[in-house]
């Protein structure tokens, strides 16, 4: 079911996950709701400019290296690069300009969001080509080392600085990171600007607009919520339902995506091929990969949230994160499942403009629920909202996709990761009073253990096949 560099790419996006959750243990613990709530949203702003400029040029490289001849890789990568430079360029200075007629402290967050963009942007370009010629061991050193050096800088200069020494330790940490780049020799091809290839950014450029739009009303539709809190509500609340939010959220999408780095870019060969049959086979095996490792962290988290959150968050915080918890997996559950499963098919069928119908119909339903939902509900209203918009986003995009790719959706699958689930969930539920860091190390492991033991003991077949075609092929 697994194979090696499939659970490379997970370990190393677990590890590189490590240090945002020890983020979250520690920022929570040494800022206030609402500092925490302005340093979040300073750094989601960087992000989020990011994913609309060289983040889809970050997802052209996904969608067309992989594929690419030999003779063609040379024009592709420099022509990606020009527009990657003149992306950063043109929205770097137009940060700058904006940050002159601004009041003081409103200045110094527009600069540190233009830093944080420029060096975010670097390292996460040179990810993608990492990733999309399948180099686990350089994309985990890379990913650890950029999200390592800004929480050890963050806290350095937190002492001196405060929120802004945070805020400068996330720059550091990413331009530390990149010149690590300088020892990363495995790129053959070179920039040769006299290669830019008109034709080529035009075909990138119909490709990677509609994510821009894309990603633009994805923003919307995930982040609003906080925006609308903060003037609805308070920056407090703000804060509040953010630390909650990225806790169970981290982990999960760093599951998913962890999966989908080595998943998808066998999607994309299998569908190149041009039959339909593979095709459908790869998709069913994303499917059920995914949703083995998926389903047991969400009943995991969702039982043992008292003891995690309470050691984790700081006491300001963890109230409101218990109650939240099982809500937000729910949203973040169908949010992860659209986007690292059903939105492949638009992906793969380059139709990736009709996820502009999908994002444009969503965000305004997000919106207008959180609008009528925040004064009621204050912070159980965003997250109701954002449960409504993920789950009709999933359907959606599943409708969608399936008029050109057969996204298979097979339930009968799952049955033994339910049940291996259930047996796991029945272990936890009489240890999840067990309170200390110590036990919920342990809580963890025998919750692994169980599902692991009990999954395999279902898929004895299918191993014992796998044992019998290595033994013949060392016997060969």
């Amino acid at each position: 079911m697994y194979n090696k560099k499939s659970i490379i790419f997970l370990i190393s996006n677990l590890l590189s996950s490590f240090f945002p959750f020890l983020t979250i243990i520690i920022y929570t613990h040494l800022l206030s709701a609402q500092d925490y709530g302005v340093y979040y949203l300073t750094y989601s702003s960087a992000t989020f400019i990011y994913s609309i400029t060289v983040g889809t040029l970050g997802l052209a490289v996904l969608r067309f290296w992989p594929t690419a001849t030999k003779e063609h890789k040379q024009t592709l990568y420099t022509t990606l690069y020009f527009l990657t430079y003149t992306a950063l360029i043109i929205i770097s200075l137009s940060m700058l300009m904006f940050s002159i007629f601004t009041d003081t402290p409103i200045t110094y967050l527009i600069l540190f969001t233009m830093i944080i963009y420029i060096s975010y942007s670097l390292i996460q370009f040179k990810l993608m080509f990492i990733r999309s010629t399948y180099r686990p061991y350089t994309y985990g050193a890379l990913h650890i080392a950029r999200t390592g050096f800004s929480l050890i800088f963050g806290i350095l200069l937190y002492f001196r600085y405060s929120l802004y020494g945070i805020l400068a330790g996330i720059f550091l940490g990413h331009f530390l990171a990149c010149l690590l780049l300088i020892f990363e020799r495995q790129d053959k091809e070179k920039l040769k600007f006299q290669l830019i290839n008109k034709k080529l950014i035009k075909d990138l450029l119909i490709y990677s607009i509609p994510l821009t739009l894309n990603s633009t009303l994805m923003y919307i539709m995930s982040y609003s919520d906080r925006w609308l809190l903060t003037f609805l509500a308070s920056i407090k609340s703000a804060g509040l339902y953010i630390a909650a939010y990225t806790l169970p959220s981290q982990i999960l999408i760093a599951i998913m995506m962890g999966m989908h780095l080595n998943l998808y870019p066998k999607d994309i060969c299998a569908y190149e091929t041009g039959s339909a049959k593979k095709t459908k086979a790869q998709l069913a095996d994303h499917w059920t990969q995914l949703l083995a490792i998926v389903i047991p962290s969400c009943i995991g988290l969702i039982i043992l949230r008292n003891n995690l959150i309470t050691h984790v968050l700081g006491t300001s915080f963890s109230a409101t994160a218990i109650g939240l918890l099982p809500w937000i997996i729910l949203a973040v559950f169908f949010g992860g499942i659209k986007i690292y499963y059903v939105d492949i098919a638009l992906c793969l069928a380059k139709k990736t403009f009709m996820q502009i119908y999908i994002c444009v119909i969503i965000a305004i339903i997000n919106i207008l629920l959180n609008i009528i939902l925040i004064p009621k509900f204050d912070l159980y209203g965003s997250i109701i909202a954002l449960i409504i918009s993920n789950f009709l986003a999933f359907l959606l995009s599943y409708f969608l996709g399936s008029q050109f790719v057969q996204i298979p959706l097979l339930l009968w699958r799952l049955w033994k990761i339910v049940l291996s689930t259930l047996i796991m969930a029945i272990v936890l539920y009489y240890i999840k009073n067990w309170s200390g860091w110590l036990y919920l190390v342990l809580q963890i492991i025998i919750g692994i253990s169980i599902y692991c033991i009990v999954f395999l003991i279902l898929n004895y077949q299918a191993i014992y096949g796998i044992i019998l075609k290595n033994r013949s092929r060392m016997t060969a």
